[in-house]
């Protein structure tokens, strides 16, 4: 085999090698865009699922107070009758 051919088939050699990695690079980076989604949106369920804990929270305390506003005003009520 000549110089040139060798050369020639290195070069051919480097360029697959080359487009390999660019493709493997491709592929990592859009796993990992896939994996940052996965996170941002479970990142989201967990904030939601926050959010609906304190409001459901805020709601008991509400519904505590009302309670605790009738029964007051059910002793006002007694006394007065009294």
């Amino acid at each position: 085999m000549t110089k040139e051919k060798e050369e020639e088939m290195e070069e051919e050699e480097q360029g697959e090698e080359m487009k390999k990695e660019e493709e493997r690079n491709e592929e990592d980076e859009e796993k990992q865009e896939e994996e940052d989604e996965y996170d941002e949106k479970e990142d989201e369920k967990v904030e939601d699922k926050k959010d609906d804990d304190e409001k459901e929270q805020w709601l008991e305390e509400e519904k505590e107070d009302e309670i605790e506003e009738d029964e007051y005003v059910e002793e006002e009520d007694e006394e007065e009758d009294f």
